[in-house]
């Protein structure tokens, strides 16, 4: 903050003020020149200052492969060590690393991308809730519906009423 005050301090008259004679202008284009090194110095410490990224979470390879499983396998079931090992970390490790980077737990992240895909069948197809349910990973409907309604707020059923 010193280099801040000191260099605003000693400019700004000059940048408010123009000179009244050529060696003021001289002297205001010394200032200038003088100032750049602060100004420069001033960015190097902005830049040292700046938050360094989080560490930890999961690195951008091993998210990708565990969610381009996710998205392949979603009608099947899945448990947090299959995820682990694709990721290549112990249970712990990933479901730490993952919330951290996804910011919400695996479970919470394949249950929503499940309600996701329900969604788009519901809207897209006539198929019978039971089949829906099964066909995106849920054992049956009554599951489907219990955490559809709590992410969404209304039933399958309601929810496919709503779009016609």
């Amino acid at each position: 903050t010193s280099l801040i005050v000191a260099g605003s301090d000693e400019t700004w008259p000059a940048l408010v003020t123009p000179p009244e004679s050529p060696a003021a202008w001289q002297q205001t284009t010394n200032d200038a020149l003088h100032t750049r090194p602060r100004l420069d110095s001033l960015a190097t410490l902005t830049r040292r200052a700046a938050p360094s990224p989080a560490r930890g979470g999961l690195p951008p390879g091993a998210i990708r492969r565990v969610r381009e499983h996710v998205e392949a396998h979603l009608s099947e079931s899945m448990d947090l060590a299959e995820l682990a090992a694709i990721a290549g970390l112990s249970v712990y490790h990933f479901a730490r690393a993952f919330k951290q980077t996804a910011g919400v737990t695996p479970h919470h992240y394949l249950v929503h991308r499940r309600i996701e895909r329900a969604q788009e069948m519901l809207a897209r197809s006539g198929l019978p809730l039971s089949e829906i349910a099964l066909a995106v990973g849920f054992s049956d409907q009554s599951h489907l519906a219990r955490h559809f309604r709590q992410t969404l707020g209304v039933t399958p059923g309601q929810f496919r009423w709503s779009l016609r």
